[in-house]
């Protein structure tokens, strides 16, 4: 017999479960949050990833442009490209603290 404990957990389980964004929705998320530049910034870098077969991209620009924001939604595109390919994403994160 399942005791109550586990249904609990598990309707807990499903509440959760439908909370989840796609992946999907999150890059129109961060996509809608982007300014114009950024999100130019986010497809060339994708592109050079992608479809020139880079392997490293230094993005700089002044104090408070959004590298941070630009960063994020080349995360997202990325693992949504990796993801639609069925390929692994590694991302390597160095912090200077």
């Amino acid at each position: 017999m399942i005791s109550s404990l586990t249904l609990s957990r598990f309707g807990t389980f499903l509440k959760n479960l439908r909370m989840l964004k796609t992946i999907d929705e999150l890059v129109a998320e961060n996509r809608a949050m982007l300014k114009d530049f950024q999100a130019a910034t986010v497809d060339y870098v994708i592109a050079q990833f992608y479809e020139h077969n880079r392997k490293k991209i230094l993005v700089a620009d002044e104090v408070g442009l959004g590298k941070t924001i630009i960063a994020k939604g080349v995360l997202l595109r990325g693992l949504q490209k990796s993801a639609a390919e069925g390929r692994p994403f590694h991302v390597v994160y160095i912090c200077s603290n």
